[in-house]
């Protein structure tokens, strides 16, 4: 991240002008480091993001990278930049698409917060973590950081969607590399210091899953202890779905980069939250329970072909008719008249 500079085109993004952008509500979101309008740009809706004078904006190196990370929007949905948008030659901010209308109650986005997913289940409420998680994996296998993760940063699902993952990721173009400059709330960092700089975290994988572990306590038991294993014993343990090796990489996770964290295992866990949960009555395989078997055909066993039917038994030979045997009442009589022909 860098403060706003001279404008560098990157491939993949638009290069608009700020003048030509038709601004249809102002500030419809302000914070602390830009300020963010919903404009008209090419004949649809987008949010217009404009960076304060001394607010870091994202390199063109990291541009190139949420380019493909939009790419990659089926696997982990977010708002990835579209455009930048320049005054003269400066870099005054990035054009963002509108999360789609699922993720949206009414006219309210749904954030990760106790009041839009509190009454979910716990079946979906692991259903919406898992999918953060796995999200969160697709940007760490970009080279980038979340950075700066909290509730209001993550939409979810309003209703179950086909093609459509529990969550949608916001302020995109604030992911970090590694070791970049990064904002965290307070509530979301064990060493978070009021008298400093909010806004001067260094951001690492390590922290984004501390945070992602954060949010797991929030969304599952809805307390808050700073101790990293007190709210495992408040509400997750034993909780249908979660796993004894799930808490511990949760508390591995807590840790903050103390101990190494195996990737493998966090897909696994990643995927089987986000999968939906087999239906009682069913009783999966031990390997279904990780993921999902394939749905097998019954093949049945070949038969033999079918025989011709036997053919019909031969007709008994009917009497064969010979000449003798039509010519002999015509001998007799010959025989019965020479007799008589001799006796006159």
């Amino acid at each position: 991240m860098g403060t706003p500079g001279p404008f560098v085109s990157v491939d993949g993004l638009a290069t608009i002008e700020e003048e030509s952008l038709k601004i249809l509500q102002e500030n419809t979101h302000s914070g602390g480091l830009s300020r963010l309008h919903t404009v008209e740009w090419s004949g649809a809706r987008y949010y217009f993001k404009k960076y304060n004078a001394t607010t870091p904006h994202p390199s063109p190196t990291t541009l190139k990278t949420l380019v493909r990370l939009r790419e990659r929007n089926a696997e982990a949905p977010g708002a990835y930049p579209v455009g930048q948008v320049r005054s003269g030659r400066q870099f005054t901010g990035v054009v963002l698409p509108i999360a789609p209308a699922c993720y949206f109650s009414g006219i309210h986005p749904r954030v990760l917060s106790h009041d839009d997913v509190g009454g979910l289940t716990s079946a979906r409420k692991l259903g919406v973590l898992g999918a953060l998680l796995e999200s969160f994996l697709v940007v760490h296998g970009t080279g980038l950081c979340v950075g700066d993760v909290k509730a209001q940063n993550i939409l979810t699902s309003a209703q179950e969607q086909p093609h459509t993952k529990l969550v949608y990721l916001v302020d995109c173009d604030s992911f970090v590399p590694p070791k970049g400059i990064t904002a965290v709330t307070q509530a979301m960092h064990p060493d978070y210091d009021p008298e400093r700089d909010s806004h001067s975290i260094e951001a690492s994988w390590a922290l984004d899953f501390y945070c992602w572990a954060v949010l797991c306590e929030r969304v599952l038991t809805w307390v808050w202890d700073k101790e990293p294993d007190r709210w495992l014993d408040s509400g997750l343990e034993g909780l249908p779905g979660v796993r004894s090796s799930d808490l511990d990489f949760l508390r591995q996770c807590k840790s903050l980069g103390t101990g190494e964290l195996d990737r493998n295992q966090a897909q696994e866990l990643a995927h089987r939250w986000a999968s939906p949960s087999p239906s009682p009555s069913s009783k999966p395989s031990p390997q279904s329970t990780v993921y999902p078997a394939p749905i097998r055909t019954p093949v049945k066993a070949p038969q033999p072909p079918p025989q011709p039917p036997p053919p019909p038994a031969p007709k008994p030979p009917s009497p064969r008719t010979t000449i003798r045997s039509v010519s002999r009442p015509l001998e007799w009589r010959w025989l019965a008249w020479m007799v008589l022909m001799i006796e006159a």
